[in-house]
């Protein structure tokens, strides 16, 4: 799995991954940040296909400058099913498990200027889905 690298300047939504029976993890994509006047970030995962015992892990990570090196930002608990998953993080949120439909997690915690959103697929089988992501204030 390799790293796409894409600048931002002024954009506040993201395409991030669009995947139609997927079966190897794809590139992640890591987002370089021109602005300092987003804090938050969300990110969508639709998942519409899913193969029969298969778990697909979402990786949202702040990435350091200098080392490369990645931390991070949210923990999110692998996908077994078809449905939407929100993961939402801004200073000013509490941390909370995914509940509700479409299934909304929150985190405490700032976004860095360069980070990368990618997807591990946990099993060969073919699976179908997109993630975005939005900039918040």
């Amino acid at each position: 799995m390799a790293n796409d690298i894409n600048q931002v300047y002024a954009d506040r939504s993201l395409d991030v991954l669009n995947i139609v029976a997927g079966t190897a993890s794809p590139n992640t994509k890591e987002f370089v940040s021109f602005s300092d006047e987003f804090g938050g970030l969300e990110v969508v995962f639709d998942v519409t296909t899913i193969g029969a015992a298969a778990s697909l892990t979402l990786s949202i990570l702040g990435v350091d400058e200098l080392s490369g090196k990645t931390w991070p930002l949210a923990t999110v608990v692998p996908v077994a099913a078809t449905g939407t998953l929100v993961v939402r993080i801004h200073p000013a949120n509490a941390n909370a498990a995914a509940t509700g439909t479409p299934a909304i997690q929150t985190v405490q915690g700032q976004i860095p200027g360069r980070f990368r959103i990618g997807v591990a697929h946990n099993n060969g089988t073919a699976n179908t889905y997109t993630v975005a992501a939005h900039l918040t204030r």
